[in-house]
Order: C-alpha cells, then sequence, then structure tokens
C-alpha cells in the first residue's frame, strides 16, 4: 500500500538530486512507466477497437485536482503534495495522502518539459546562442552553477543555459512518471503538445520552438546525453499518454477541442493523429463553434447545460485567474506565473462550483476563487 509520504518522497529524489538521472535509472523509469500504463484497468483506461490503451481516462475519485500545464515547475508539483490539505476540507491529510488513499484523484493537463516565462525565455534565448557561438562567447550570471554537473564542461558542446533548462524539464518529467508507477489509477498525466522530446512530426505532434529552437534543442540534447534508443522508448511513453480525463460532470484536456469528438474517435487515437491534433493544439478562436459542448454531451452521454458540465484545459496562457470560453463551457487554467490548480467535488451527478487554489512556496493553500 502506497502512502503519501511514499510519493512525497518519490518526488524529494529528481528535486534535490545534484546529477543527471544516469540512463540505466531512466530507462527503467521509462519501461515500469509504460508498463502501469499498458495494464491499466479498462474500467479506468477502456481499450480501443483494435485493443490498445484508449485515449479517455476516467475519474469516478470523490474529489478531482486539476493541475494545468507544468512546463518544468517541478517544485510546484512537489510542493503541492506536500501541502496541509486543511483548506481542501481534510483536516490533518496531506494531498499526497488524498492521492495515494483515492480520495481524490490528480490530473496533469500535460506539457511537462520546457520551462516558460521572462526568465525561461531568456535562458533558452542564451542556450541558443551557445549552441551557435559556442561556450567561449558567451558569459552569464543567470544559470546556476549545478548545471555544471550535468555535463562535461571541456566539451565545445557545454552549454551551461541548455543544461539548466534539461534539468528542470527532466526532474519534471521523473517526477510525472514515479507517481504514475506508484499510483495508476489515481495519477494520471494527459498529453500536451510539448510531450514531444523527439520533436517529432507525426502522430498528431509537430516541431515546434517559442523563444528558441527548444524543441530541437531537447531533441539533440537527449540524443547525446542518452542516445537514440532510450529517446525512441520514450517516445513510446508520450504516445501512450492520455488526451481526456472524463469526470461526473467534468471533462479536461490539454487544448480544448478543436471540433466536436466522440468517445470512440478519441479511444482510437493512437490511429487518429486528427484526433491528438485537437486536443493539443488549439489556439484561441481556432475551436469549431459548440465543440466543447458536443463533446461533452457525447462523453458524459448527458446535456451539459443541465448539469452544468465544463471542459477545463490549458494549453494558451492565462493573465488572470482563469479564462471562459465558448459560452462559458470551456475554462482554460494555466497562469505561468502562478502555482494555481483547480479542485473539483466529483462526487455529485451535476457539476457544482468548484474553488481555485493557488499553492504558496511555503506549501500554503490559498483560494482564488470560485467557479460556478
Amino acid at each position: 500500500m502506497v502512502s503519501g509520504a511514499d510519493l512525497i518522497a518519490a518526488l524529494d529524489v529528481p528535486l534535490h538530486r545534484n546529477a543527471r538521472l544516469d540512463r540505466e535509472a531512466f530507462h527503467d523509469l521509462v519501461v515500469k512507466t509504460k508498463a502501469a500504463m499498458l495494464t491499466q484497468d479498462p474500467a479506468v483506461r477502456p481499450k480501443s477497437r483494435a485493443g490498445k490503451p484508449g485515449g479517455l481516462v476516467y475519474a469516478r475519485q470523490p474529489r478531482a485536482l486539476l493541475i494545468p500545464d507544468l512546463h518544468a515547475r517541478i517544485e510546484f508539483l512537489g510542493t503541492l503534495l506536500g501541502a496541509d490539505a486543511a483548506a481542501l476540507g481534510f483536516e490533518g491529510r496531506s494531498v499526497a495522502d488524498l492521492a495515494a488513499a483515492g480520495q481524490a484523484c490528480v490530473v496533469c493537463l500535460g506539457d511537462v518539459l520546457h520551462a516558460e516565462g521572462r526568465e525561461a525565455a531568456e535562458r533558452w534565448m542564451l542556450a541558443e546562442r551557445y549552441k551557435k557561438y559556442g561556450h567561449g562567447s558567451v558569459r552569464s550570471e543567470s544559470t546556476s552553477a549545478r548545471a555544471a554537473s550535468f555535463a562535461d564542461t571541456s566539451s565545445a558542446l557545454y552549454n551551461p543555459p541548455l543544461e539548466l533548462e534539461m534539468e528542470r524539464s527532466f526532474a519534471s518529467l521523473e517526477a510525472v512518471m514515479s507517481l504514475k508507477t506508484l499510483i495508476p489509477e489515481n495519477f494520471h498525466c494527459l498529453k500536451g503538445n510539448h510531450d514531444n522530446a523527439s520533436n517529432s512530426g507525426d502522430h498528431g505532434d509537430f516541431p515546434f520552438f517559442k523563444y528558441a529552437e527548444e524543441g530541437q534543442m531537447t531533441a539533440d540534447w537527449f540524443l547525446a546525453s542518452y542516445g537514440g534508443q532510450l529517446l525512441r522508448e520514450l517516445r513510446e511513453y508520450e504516445l501512450l499518454l492520455p488526451l481526456v480525463a472524463v469526470g461526473r460532470a467534468f471533462c479536461a484536456s490539454h487544448a480544448e477541442p478543436a471540433r466536436s469528438l466522440d468517445a470512440t474517435e478519441i479511444l482510437d487515437y493512437l490511429e487518429r493523429p486528427d484526433v491528438v491534433q485537437s486536443l493539443i493544439w488549439t489556439d484561441n478562436g481556432e475551436a469549431c463553434n459548440g465543440a466543447a459542448q458536443k463533446t461533452l454531451a457525447s462523453l458524459l452521454s448527458r446535456p451539459p447545460a443541465r448539469i452544468g458540465a465544463r471542459w477545463f484545459c490549458g494549453h494558451r496562457p492565462v493573465s488572470g485567474l482563469w479564462n471562459e470560453r465558448e459560452d462559458g463551457f470551456v475554462i482554460q487554467i494555466h497562469n505561468p506565473d502562478r502555482w494555481q490548480f483547480v479542485w473539483i467535488d466529483n462526487s455529485a451527478p451535476e457539476f457544482p462550483s468548484c474553488l481555485l487554489f493557488q499553492v504558496e512556496e511555503n506549501g500554503t493553500l490559498v483560494q482564488l476563487g470560485r467557479i460556478s
């Protein structure tokens, strides 16, 4: 029986490691995580028509906790799980205790890799300069000395800002994968467009860049650090990530649905790159009218307006607490500047008002608002 303390301890390892995870340990973790996903209870993750893991996961725990795009914020995840859950109505328990006991289903909305924000943008652009001109031509005080322990500093390929970014990104991935192996029915990470370490252009993924050539720099770094075989195995893991979490009166995905989808299409996602693209790449204003409402009706088998159902997503950042789209049926919750999450009472057949919280660096949970 896994305890909340076990979950916190598992996250403490990547949080405080001062060296890169070695290849053998990384390989073992990828293999274990894939096994956990491939053997998931079909009641939680139904199979596709081809007998493969489908793109839906069902949250039936009494509570659901939705974490927006992680983007290398391992401290967010670790601090949240270790937080006192009194503000959530559970005195003397941590958030990790609730997840371990099956009292809450924790759902990450994807994008585990690649930090965001002004500091991250500067780091990525500096890393690109190192790549182009070599480490002898660039000096910066913004990179951590810890980065030196992640690479051969004598190499012409040594790139301190990239090493720091990769440290944060893959420590976050290690944390997510560890949680999946420990509590596979109570923790799910959905696929986002950044969950593509090889910068592939298939299965609904596209090569990408934002501040710099993040996608290609990540792929090149991984190949140099761990080799092509492990990158292929990691790609298999990424493709196994589900697309949509379904609660009693809510659904969640990385991006809002670009068009209306039914359960069969989403379950068959491994053969449907168009479905994957529709749920990880949708920009503001790109979705067809009524797409989320129609998909909610299909997946919940009930009129969403009658039960007040909502579709939660990240992908596009918000500057305030949350954004409402599609007449309030879509709720965007990813604010890169806050460690915020949504807490849903998942015990009722109709959608109750749910709460938006922020976790402070000291582990205090602060209620920010009520979504009703």
